[in-house]
């Protein structure tokens, strides 16, 4: 009985010291649902979710939400449930590191220098099996799974709000004072389907695996753009 009103206890102080918001849905200025917020609580780390949780398809155009540099490309931890796919992290001049977890595809390498809205990868899932993208920030070298470490993503959309990249605007004046949304939107991301197929491409040729069995498998890759599926086969 103590056990579990020392649980209960602990649970309650747990979601009162997490600065949650509630989820939030798509609207006209972010299409995307973010179905976890920053702070909402989470079993790793110190029990506070150090990012925001998108909720997409598996294969949607992950971009760069502001200039920067690649500090790491890797595989997160295969035998952790809430880790999973590929992780991106990039640094960012203003002193903080942005952090792209969950993909299934990365076309970016350590050391190579980003502009604002550069096809970073594709989404993928966690190791639960939950399509998503996980975007973070925190302090440079900080623990991105440390709450305290980290800062809310949505405080630094650019003007305040969050806003899908525009390839026709002018970003010189923001250069990296603020984030855009990490995920390609609307007609942008089907501007992106081509040059993601021939990454898809050229990671089959980079491996000299490219059989008439790969190259159906690579024509049948499907990426998304706002959730809606497109195949590399039908452009």
């Amino acid at each position: 009985m103590k056990k579990l009103i020392c649980c209960l206890i602990f649970g309650i102080f747990l979601i009162w010291s997490c600065d949650s918001q509630k989820p939030s849905s798509p609207s006209s200025a972010n299409p995307f649902y973010i179905y976890k917020q920053y702070g909402a609580p989470v079993y790793y780390g110190e029990g506070c979710n150090p990012g925001i949780d998108f909720d997409i398809s598996q294969g949607t155009p992950i971009i760069a939400a502001t200039d920067g540099e690649v500090s790491f490309v890797g595989d997160s931890d295969p035998d952790v449930s809430y880790s999973g796919g590929i992780f991106v992290r990039v640094q960012n001049a203003q002193h903080f590191d942005m952090i792209y977890r969950h993909l299934s595809k990365a076309y970016v390498e350590k050391g190579q220098l980003l502009t604002r809205g550069q096809l970073i990868g594709l989404s993928g899932a966690s190791n639960d099996g939950v399509h998503h993208l996980h975007f973070g920030i925190c302090k440079i070298e900080g623990n991105f799974q440390k709450y305290s470490q980290t800062h809310d993503p949505q405080k630094f959309w650019l003007d305040g709000k969050p806003q899908c990249f525009d390839p026709g605007a002018d970003y010189s004046k923001y250069y990296q004072k603020g984030i855009t949304i990490p995920i390609a939107c609307r007609a942008y991301a089907k501007e992106l389907i081509p040059q993601a197929c021939r990454q898809v491409f050229h990671l089959f040729h980079q491996q000299d695996i490219v059989s008439s069995r790969n190259l159906w498998n690579m024509q049948e890759q499907a990426l998304h753009c706002d959730g809606m599926p497109c195949f590399c086969h039908s452009l």
